[in-house]
């Protein structure tokens, strides 16, 4: 089997500190290859090298993970192609127009030569809200690499981490005053680039080692699909908080999991004492959640459903 994973061209793949959707190609590269399967990584800006790149070889399965892309489909000449839209704010439908998805949303709506492989529950209900066949979408959820260190013992017990771009949709300001969270990733927000608890970007090599260190992770995002971080921070040890918005694929019994109901999203006092007792809980739980992400969202798991996933289009 040769399969083509397309990225978006704009940073290098694998990442040296940001890219989610760079990070996930290349566990997916890693865990695929690791199984005996041919796997290539084209992951350039320019279309038209894109569409030949791909053209030139005889690809039994091509993914795109960048719906900008959906363009070049029409001009493949594999039959197998399916396409990821990791566009945060699917199915909240007045955003499309400033965006520029509307275009995109339509086109994976309503066209049947391709598949739509969805990261969420929520993605594949507004994708055959707009009219696309159910027997051309797959659930295609994330999975989470075991290169994340574990320390069953939390270094930092009475601190949290928001890790992610900090920008308005990760809502980061809701919390910005919270001495206990420390905020890590790159900035559009220039609003807290001037914290004494920003910490600025982490290498990916020292996330690997350091995310184990804290006792949860923050993420309280107006729209997120299927969000690569919560899963890395479980499977580092570490309970979560998140929004509504993030939750679309999280189990929501687990008592390491809290999840701020929106209408109180910005009540400052009550997510900080959703927190600190978050914290409280989570760090005797660490071998717990370890072990329950392992066991549900490891890649060593979550890559054999998405091999069968392709074998069922194949053949």
């Amino acid at each position: 089997m040769k399969i083509a994973l397309v990225g978006p061209g704009i940073m290098s793949i694998p990442p040296s500190g940001w890219g989610a959707v760079e990070s996930l190609i290349w566990d997916y590269y890693q865990e695929l290859t690791n199984l005996g399967i041919s796997v290539d990584i084209i992951n350039i800006s320019d279309r038209n090298d894109i569409i030949n790149r791909l053209n030139n070889k005889s690809y039994d399965f091509i993914h795109i993970h960048y719906d900008v892309f959906y363009d070049i489909i029409p001009k493949l000449k594999c039959k197998n192609i399916a396409i990821t839209s990791h566009y945060p704010y699917i199915g909240q439908m007045d955003r499309y127009s400033n965006d520029g998805y509307t275009s995109i949303f339509n086109f994976l709506s309503n066209n049947s030569s391709f598949w739509l492989f969805t990261l969420s529950v929520k993605d594949k209900f507004c994708f055959l809200s707009n009219g696309a066949r159910e027997d051309r979408i797959i659930m295609c959820e994330n999975g989470v690499s075991e290169n994340f260190d574990f320390n069953p013992k939390c270094e930092y017990q009475d601190k949290s981490i928001y890790l992610g771009k900090i920008e308005p949709r990760k809502r980061q300001y809701l919390v910005k005053d919270i001495k206990s969270i420390d905020f890590v990733g790159p900035y559009t927000d220039f609003n807290l680039i001037s914290l004494e608890n920003y910490k600025g970007e982490m290498k990916r090599i020292d996330l690997y080692k350091n995310l184990t260190k804290y006792a949860n992770l923050i993420l309280l995002s107006q729209g997120e699909s299927d969000p690569l971080v919560i899963k890395e921070a479980m499977m580092s040890g570490l309970g979560i908080v998140i929004s509504e918005s993030s939750s679309h694929m999280i189990d929501r019994n687990e008592d390491f999991i809290d999840i701020i109901p929106e209408e109180r999203i910005n009540d400052k006092n009550y997510i900080q004492v959703v927190i600190e007792e978050n914290r409280r809980k989570s760090v005797l739980r660490r071998e717990y959640i370890r072990e329950y992400t392992l066991k549900k969202y490891s890649w060593k798991i979550l890559v054999k459903k998405y091999i069968e996933n392709i074998q069922k289009i194949l053949y």
